[in-house]
């Protein structure tokens, strides 16, 4: 195992970092001191003047989940064409309500697949974001960009028609 190299965690920067790892194993290998390499060190740690970020990240991450009991909008009738909003009306599991402009209503499961937070509508963008780490759907809930690698589950025949129809496209 002395010469298996593995690299993960490159925090959405594996362009620019997985360029930086393979420098660091290609100098490994040829026995030049890299002083990147630390970085890279399985017995790498964080340094102590950190611990606050890391603590302040994790109790925000995790306030994000404090919206899985709650509802944006009251009924969905008062949604307007081309908006959203997310019902949670049994506290048992949020639901992401779309009015297209026809008036039909699309219904997908509010939890991100990524790490199960609840998404909000974007108004601007017409799209649900998830608030926890960044994952991005269109307003028929396909995932548009990650960290979550599959778009919000159907919550109904409504939703995944709509999912259908986008994909065919």
């Amino acid at each position: 195992m002395s010469h298996t190299y593995v690299v993960t965690g490159n925090t959405g920067h594996g362009l620019t970092l997985g360029v930086l790892a393979g420098k660091v194993i290609a100098d490994q290998i040829q026995g030049i001191n890299n002083p990147w390499a630390k970085f890279y060190s399985p017995k790498h740690l964080p340094p102590v003047s950190s611990l606050p970020s890391v603590v302040t990240h994790g109790v925000q991450i995790n306030t994000q989940y404090k919206s899985f009991l709650q509802s944006d909008i009251a009924d969905i009738e008062d949604l307007a064409p081309r908006s959203g909003g997310v019902i949670n009306a049994t506290a048992k599991m949020p639901v992401a309500v779309y009015k297209d402009d026809g008036g039909k209503v699309h219904r997908f499961s509010a939890l991100c697949p990524h790490l199960q937070g609840v998404v909000c509508w974007n108004n601007a963008e017409k799209s649900w974001d998830c608030p926890v780490y960044g994952s991005w759907f269109s307003k028929d809930g396909v995932c548009v960009m990650g960290p979550a690698k599959a778009g919000l589950s159907p919550a109904d025949e409504s939703g995944e028609n709509a999912q259908k129809r986008v994909t065919a496209a």
